[in-house]
């Protein structure tokens, strides 16, 4: 209750300064505080606002820890707690010009980052009018070996900064494996580095114009401008390090440029190195958005995915792996491998390009499958519903089928074709009653399962027949890619958010008779309890050649067959959901756009009518060829515009 009671007065007490005592012989400037910029801000920025800061219960605090003495001076740190650490920590350098600012400005920060899971460590360090450049560099640099030294139930450890506080940062994180800066011996790596509005390179013509002035505070610190001491200017620039072990970067700017002078130069070096670095731009905003909303919220939301992306262990997929570590022949070998890591960090899965003929399972969170584009790696298998009850744990052939199935959070999959490749045409050619044709010719290209959700893939191409696209877990966003298919394609009872994609009717082979359906798109089969099902939003709805004019349908209502105490018969309450939102048609599809669909009758018969009259079926802003439609006499008005769906749909997943 104590560490409670005192990080609600910090909280009430972060605009107020810190002034020097008359006993305490230490300098102190205390003309940079949040009241300070509150006051200058809050009538020019509409909207802004203090971050709301809540105390979650077994959440502690660690105040002023001893983490330095040298001769008589101390300097301490604070140590925000998570409740349940996620093993990734991170220590935050305060701005303030490098002569002012103090710790506790990153109090509603740090408290936040905690509640994500991080742990985060706040160090106190000699300012400008106490010790010129690099004393506090040297005092951040020692309290990187504390916090190793300390555990606190972390195995990597970030670094970020805000303003001077960001460019002390970027600099340590560049030069960790050089002497400089150094005190205490030991490591002051960092697995990854966050600069919000911190200089990058105080040697650029936009960095010298306002940075190189008579007693600037840069010049203060510095020990001099840029004409008296060039090679200290040079040293102090981060963008002079950048190397080849330099950390993922994650670069926040407010959009005032001359904040993060460097980055263009800082990013084409990370990028020729190969090292992932990020930016994100704010405009119409004040310098300092990490301390008010509504920007300090998207700043936790983007810091967070960064870090989670910087915590990953990388495995390869190659068929020319030879002696290298964590690299394999087949892509389940790679998936088994990255779920013997128990640390909870993104595993990356390389997958050089080539034919995979397997049936992968992914059961572990946080994975990414990379290929090397579509047509380049190419996951498949030919497996199909009759007989892939064995590949299912209740033996049901059509989640059995699936060459690819995610049974688990955070899974991203890009850069790939993923095929089941059963050959539904030969069998649909088969005529009825012909002992050769398989009955049961579902086969699934994809299958979200139950304990799926938060499930991305770009850049990818789903290629099946039917039943491609299998949802039957949480949620799954697919973007800048395609899904083709036949006969219900798009199915189940997930929350599916298709963008900037292609939908392919594929042709088949069966002789149809005049007015019957080719194919349907969506056969959802959403709860009542849940207001998203499939959505598809500014993608192309585009055939194969065969697939004649007005003749597929975009859905139809798919009631599964289901075990009730009174009997087993098509659910009544998976009342299916599906939006086609601003798309483009072909001439394929059917002028009545939506259609029935035969379910199980509480007499086992297939003879219980769906209609979409009685689904939830909704569509607004498409154009194209198919996109004119007859009033069948739908009347359901619960659909959701684009930002509604996007805003229930990745509540809970921030995206970067």
């Amino acid at each position: 209750m104590g560490h409670m009671k005192k990080l609600l007065v910090f909280v009430g007490l972060l605009s107020i300064a810190f002034p020097a005592l008359a006993a305490n012989p230490i300098p102190v400037d205390d003309s940079y505080t949040v009241s300070q910029r509150w006051d200058g801000y809050k009538g020019k920025y509409p909207g802004i606002a203090l971050p709301e800061v809540a105390f979650e219960a077994g959440q502690q605090v660690q105040f002023d820890r001893l983490y330095k003495k040298a001769d008589d001076r101390e300097l301490h740190i604070d140590v925000f707690l998570p409740v349940k650490g996620n093993g990734q920590g991170i220590l935050l350098v305060h701005g303030g010009g490098w002569r002012s600012g103090n710790k506790s400005h990153f109090y509603s920060l740090a408290n936040r980052l905690a509640q994500r899971g991080y742990t985060v460590f706040l160090p106190e360090f000699r300012l400008s009018a106490e010790a010129k450049y690099p004393a506090g560099l040297v005092d951040v640099n020692d309290a990187i070996v504390w916090v190793k030294s300390q555990g606190y139930g972390i195995d990597r450890l970030a670094i970020g900064g805000a303003s001077s506080g960001g460019q002390m940062a970027a600099l340590l994180a560049y030069t960790a494996g050089q002497d400089l800066f150094k005190g205490q011996p030991g490591d002051t790596s960092v697995n990854a580095l966050i600069d919000l509005d911190g200089v990058l390179d105080f040697t650029t013509p936009m960095a010298l114009q306002y940075e190189n002035k008579p007693n600037s505070v840069a010049s203060q610190w510095l020990g001099g401008s840029f004409e008296q001491a060039p090679d200290t200017w040079r040293q102090a620039s981060a963008a002079t390090h950048v190397s080849a072990k330099s950390p993922p970067t994650l670069i926040i700017s407010s959009g005032l440029m001359r904040f993060t002078a460097g980055r263009e130069d800082v990013a084409a070096k990370l990028a020729g190195f190969g090292i992932r670095h990020h930016y994100l731009e704010f405009s119409e905003a004040p310098h300092d958005v990490w301390l008010f909303d509504p920007w300090f919220g998207q700043i936790v939301d983007r810091m967070d995915v960064f870090l989670q992306s910087a915590a990953e262990v990388r495995y390869e997929v190659s068929d020319r792996c030879a002696a290298r570590p964590n690299c394999f022949g087949a892509i389940q070998a790679a998936v088994d491998a990255a779920g013997r890591d128990t640390g909870g960090r993104w595993a990356v899965i390389d997958i050089a390009a080539g034919d995979y003929y397997e049936k992968v399972t992914v059961t572990r969170s946080r994975v990414r499958l990379r290929g090397q584009g579509v047509g380049k790696t190419r996951l498949y298998f030919d497996a199909v519903a009759q007989t892939a009850g064995k590949y299912h744990r209740n033996n049901w052939g059509t989640p059995g089928s699936a060459t690819l199935t995610i049974d688990a959070d955070q899974v991203d999959i890009e850069g790939m074709t993923i095929e089941n490749s059963f050959d539904y045409l030969a069998n649909d050619a088969l005529p009825d009653g012909d002992a050769a044709k398989i009955g049961n010719s579902q086969g699934v290209t994809l299958l979200l399962d139950i304990h799926s959700d938060r499930v991305r893939v770009a850049k990818s191409a789903l290629v099946g027949n039917q039943d491609t696209l299998f949802a039957n877990g949480g949620r799954v966003w697919i973007r800048d890619s395609s899904v083709s298919g036949n006969i219900d394609f798009i199915f189940g009872n997930g929350r599916v958010l298709i963008e900037a994609s292609d939908i392919i009717t594929r042709r088949r082979a069966a002789a149809l008779k005049p007015g019957d359906y080719h194919s349907f798109i969506a056969a959802p089969s959403t709860q009542l309890t849940q207001a998203m099902g499939i959505v598809i939003y500014r993608s192309r709805l585009m055939r194969e050649p065969g697939v004649p004019d007005a003749s597929v349908a975009l859905g139809r209502p798919w009631h599964p067959t289901t075990t009730f105490a009174d009997g087993r018969y098509a659910d009544p309450n998976a009342v299916g959901q599906a939006s086609f939102l601003d798309c483009w048609m072909d001439a394929h599809i059917h002028p009545d756009h939506w259609t029935v669909m035969n379910g199980t009758a509480r007499d086992g018969t297939k003879t219980a009518v769906f209609r979409p009259q009685d689904s939830r079926f909704f569509e607004m802003g498409s154009q194209g060829p198919g996109a004119r439609h007859n009033d069948i006499g739908i009347v359901w008005q619960g659909g959701l515009g684009i930002d509604a769906v996007r805003k229930a749909f990745f509540e809970g997943w921030p995206q970067p």
